[in-house]
């Protein structure tokens, strides 16, 4: 299981271009940990990047493009986490690089009411990202 520590002082500098989809994600993971949208858009995305997010409870679909949409989709994803980064697991991740160069992860945060989640990274020859697909399932509103 991958953790994001909550209290654990996070740095990132400048570093080299991602060489690898696990070097890509060992990035990716340390600015999504320090919920740094500023360092994921500059480092991650392009004008060309697109994620999808489909929520399986609600049925609700939304395409966010380009890295203005992106920033969108992060800024919703982090506030709707809140203060409850340490607790988002992540049992399962699965860096390729052939047939293409991409990370397939699971991960939840219970705490945040997203009671599973899958993420698909399609990754260009620079490692950047080309097509991010989310899958998550909310919890049921508390009445």
């Amino acid at each position: 299981h991958f953790q994001f520590l909550p209290d654990y002082p996070v740095i990132i500098m400048a570093a080299a271009a991602p060489t690898s989809s696990e070097a890509y994600f060992r990035d990716h993971g340390a600015r999504f940990g320090a919920k740094d949208v500023d360092a994921l858009i500059a480092n991650e995305y392009t004008e060309d990047s697109i994620l999808d997010l489909v929520d399986h409870r609600t049925g609700e679909r939304n395409t966010f493009k380009g890295l203005a949409g992106i920033r969108e989709a992060f800024t919703n994803l982090f506030a709707k986490i809140g203060d409850n980064m340490g607790t988002v697991e992540m049992p399962v991740v699965a860096p390729y690089e052939t047939p293409f160069r991409g990370v397939f992860i699971t991960w939840n945060c219970k705490a945040a009411g997203i009671i599973s989640a899958t993420d698909t990274f399609v990754l260009t020859e620079d490692y950047k990202v080309a097509f991010q697909s989310v899958v998550i399932t909310t919890a049921e509103p508390k009445e």
